[in-house]
């Protein structure tokens, strides 16, 4: 739009400009799963670190364990995690009734980066149990490392890519109390796009710029 910014999702009327920029790059008071003030280069970095490691432990326990092991994003099919992730394994597919672990705490990524997921690669609308209720799964989009460390994805050289995008992701409540996902991409911001190998899992990262 006129004003640099495009939103995403059902979070109401668009900010104004100057607000938006002072959310994305920590200037005002943020939300609880932000790092308020980390600057938009260091954000981007610390991401991609962040991203990097937990592939490379997902992986790990993968071979170690010989399980199938997830790593997890909710994004927009839960608002209260849209911008979080954590590390899931499994002796049976997701949905399947086998034994199983998160193998980490969930995790988010800094104030002012998040997943696009629509310009990512990853195996989509995955069924996993419900961290805090046995009974209830959630719909999350994922990396899949199989027991023998390759990624089951959709073939290739790269078999799943996540891109980094410099935008927003916050969970807004309504005045009915229905909470819905408030997320956009700030237009010609930075991105990092991560290119997990499928045989060998390393992690190729690549500069580009929001559309």
């Amino acid at each position: 739009g006129a004003d640099g910014v495009g939103r995403l999702g059902s979070g109401g009327g668009r900010l104004a400009l100057g607000a938006a920029r002072r959310e994305l790059f920590g200037l005002g008071a943020g939300d609880q799963h932000g790092a308020p003030g980390i600057g938009r280069g260091a954000g981007m970095r610390v991401a991609v670190v962040q991203m990097k490691t937990t592939l490379a432990l997902a992986r790990q326990w993968a071979i170690t364990h010989r399980q199938r092991t997830c790593v997890v994003f909710p994004g927009l099919n839960d608002a209260n995690r849209i911008s979080g992730y954590t590390v899931f394994a499994t002796n049976r597919y997701a949905t399947g009734p086998g034994s199983y672990a998160y193998v980490k705490d969930w995790s988010y990524l800094p104030k002012g980066v998040v997943i696009h997921f629509a310009g990512s690669d990853l195996r989509t609308g995955l069924q996993f149990p419900n961290p805090t209720s046995t009974s209830q799964r959630i719909t999350a989009d994922a990396v899949i490392f199989l027991p023998d460390g390759t990624i089951d994805g959709s073939g290739g050289s790269y078999g799943s890519r996540i891109l980094l995008a410099e935008g927003w992701a916050n969970a807004v409540t309504n005045a009915s109390g229905l909470v819905s996902p408030d997320y956009g991409l700030v237009q010609g911001g930075v991105s990092q796009l991560l290119r997990i190998a499928t045989h060998t899992g390393s992690v190729k990262a690549g500069f580009s710029i929001n559309p």
